[in-house]
């Protein structure tokens, strides 16, 4: 059972690994609350660059997560699912942040 979960969570890192880079590299979809929450009149004037760099950084951290989540259930030490949790933690820090930081700098004449 432990193999299988490991596989699952290592596919869901490699998807987000993926999803990240697309990010980075500013192609497809735009995975950011900013962008989906205003209008369409909006989204064709807006700069989505800091938007981008924002979500391929979460992606990485999730991507993180996983892999760390994969090797705690395979290695079974107990210290990578703490290292998981707090990578996790600077994730959802970094995206408050960021969010706030990117909206400040907008506003900004």
């Amino acid at each position: 059972m432990e193999i299988a979960i490991t596989v699952v969570l290592l596919v869901f890192a490699v998807a987000c690994g993926i999803v990240a880079a697309f990010q980075f590299l500013q192609k497809g979809f735009l995975f950011n609350n900013a962008y989906l929450y205003v209008g369409d009149e909006q989204r064709k004037t807006m700069d989505k660059k800091p938007y981008y760099r924002q979500s391929g950084i979460v992606f990485c951290g999730i991507s993180l997560y996983f892999l760390l989540d994969a090797l705690y259930f395979l290695l079974k030490k107990q210290v990578l699912f703490y290292v998981a949790l707090g990578a996790i933690a600077l994730t959802v820090l970094y995206a408050v942040f960021s969010a706030f930081r990117i909206n400040r700098l907008s506003k900004k004449p």
